[in-house]
């Protein structure tokens, strides 16, 4: 095996067999915790979204009981999962570029009669966030609407703080209204 592409073939070929035998052997062995009388809801979340907030927001849901699946937020392994059937319920941290493709394959599920009314509606989110949250999904008869489908979480919004009178002491026009990067 002097060949280096066969080498490196062979190397992949050994880590994508370790990965699916401590895949499999997670998803077999894995805890049942799950309290009487809830759904389970498995988060893939490459982030490491924090136990503390998990087991505090379990506490608090009555009939939901989530839990953190092993694993990274890249597309690829997430769209393999979907295909095998052994997607999360929850992705995590989807970037606006992942929504589009999730969204094209069928991986996302229109949360809009879910959220209507509620502080997770799109209109209760400034329109720049509102437009990540949507896509145009077509309606039974071929009509496209706007569908809500994802969650925002830690969005965050950049600003300016100057000091007004330092800059009209040395006579600067302060920044634009419509300031951008």
């Amino acid at each position: 095996m002097t060949n280096p592409a066969n080498r490196k073939k062979y190397i992949l070929s050994i880590f994508a067999l370790l990965a699916f035998i401590i895949g499999g052997f997670w998803f077999i062995t894995r805890r049942d915790n799950v309290p009487e009388g809830k759904i389970r809801l498995e988060i893939q979340n490459g982030d490491g979204l924090g136990q503390v907030q998990l087991d505090i927001f379990n506490r608090m849901e009555t009939k939901l009981h989530a839990e953190i699946r092993p694993g990274t937020d890249n597309i690829m392994e997430i769209l393999v999962q979907n295909a095998g059937g052994h997607a999360a319920d929850i992705i995590g941290n989807i970037s606006e570029d992942n929504i589009m493709t999730f969204s094209d394959v069928g991986l996302l599920a229109d949360l809009t009669p879910h959220t209507v009314g509620t502080l997770m509606s799109p209109d209760a989110f400034h329109p720049s966030v509102r437009d990540g949250i949507t896509v145009n999904i077509p309606d039974p008869d071929g009509k496209m609407r706007r569908r809500q489908i994802a969650v925002p979480a830690n969005v965050q919004h950049s600003f300016i703080i100057y000091n007004r009178a330092l800059f009209e002491k040395k006579n600067i026009p302060p920044p634009h209204v419509d300031l951008t990067w």
